[in-house]
């Protein structure tokens, strides 16, 4: 169901966690069953370094103690950390090298596609589409939402915000990124719209 999260991915998450909740970082933690990453943060490779119910319970944690409104806060305020520390790991390294090379016209489809390989093998298949509009990505398990109902908006803000950040730098302009669908208010899927 939610599957393995590789190190990076939590290296990522756990130093975001930590920056954003203060002193409830130990008590979200302990809820989630992380204790092993309270004092050394996993390595920066694809390794395997958590179960993704771990994940699931950890962003469950946040939106119990939260509520809606400040949960959405939260992943919002997260998701600034994760591109910051997803900018400065290999992949975030490498794929911002490589970017001057691929022609600007092509450089949001290249990207989307770069992003949904590497969220692909560090924690859940992406599906990608394009219409005239837009790119869009489809995440196939969301550990965000998972197991939560009833939103009344998306609640995926912490990849909306990531998402945005790191093509802002690897696209080289401003994108607008949307979650058009979100699994917590009922969709099959959250979906994710880069657009034009």
């Amino acid at each position: 169901m939610a599957g393995e999260v590789t190190a990076n991915t939590m290296r990522v998450v756990i130093q975001a966690v930590r920056e954003v909740s203060g002193r409830q970082f130990e008590p979200l933690l302990r809820a989630s069953g992380m204790t092993r990453f309270l004092h050394e943060l996993p390595p920066d490779d694809f390794s395997p370094a958590a179960d993704g119910e771990e994940l699931v319970r950890l962003f469950q944690t946040v939106y119990a103690m939260l509520g809606e409104s400040c949960a959405r806060l939260f992943h919002r305020n997260c998701g600034v950390r994760f591109a910051e520390g997803t900018l400065q790991n290999q992949w975030g390294h490498d794929t911002l090298a490589h970017a001057p090379q691929i022609p600007a016209p092509e450089r949001l489809g290249w990207f989307v596609h770069e992003l949904a390989d590497m969220a692909g093998r560090a924690y859940s298949r992406q599906i990608v589409a394009e219409d005239s509009t837009a790119w869009y990505m489809t995440a196939e398990v969301c550990h965000t939402c998972l197991g939560i109902t009833g939103a009344a908006a998306p609640l995926c803000a912490s990849a909306e915000e990531m998402y945005r950040i790191l093509g802002d730098r690897m696209v080289g302009r401003h994108i607008r990124v949307i979650e058009v669908e979100c699994a917590a208010m009922g969709a099959s899927h959250c979906k994710f719209a880069f657009y034009k």
